[in-house]
């Protein structure tokens, strides 16, 4: 089973770090085989302290991908593209997401077309409420 995880993650904040280190804590448990992804600020550090995947946090739309294939770290930033429409499971999560503030209702907007994305491409998504 193939996790992508998207958060406030790789940046310093230990809330949001151990969030994260909950979630992998539980994918792990439940899908020993797991194939985790993380989407982080810091993908070497994310790499190292949790021993998943790091990856390139991306755009959806058009443009965005065109300028990801364009960047430096471009490899990275396929793999992380190709690790999310593989993914078979997309998490959302981490306590710096929702604040109300002019930068983080990007953030929010970005997420909710993530969660429009994940599951028009038929991925199981969770953002954190279940009923």
């Amino acid at each position: 089973m193939r996790f992508s995880i998207f958060g406030y993650y790789g940046q310093g904040n230990a809330g949001d770090e151990a969030i994260l280190s909950a979630l992998i804590d539980g994918i792990k448990q439940r899908f020993v085989s797991a194939d985790i992804g993380v989407y982080t600020a810091s993908v070497l550090e994310t790499e190292r302290n949790y021993k998943v995947k790091g990856l390139r946090f991306f755009g959806i739309d058009p443009m965005s991908l065109i300028r990801g294939v364009l960047m430096a770290d471009r490899l990275l930033y396929v793999k992380s593209v190709i690790h999310f429409f593989r993914s078979d499971v997309i998490l959302i999560g981490g306590g710096g997401l929702f604040v109300d503030s002019p930068e983080t209702n990007e953030w929010i907007y970005g997420y909710i077309n993530l969660i429009h994305r994940a599951k028009r491409f038929g991925k199981g998504c969770s953002y954190g409420y279940k009923r």
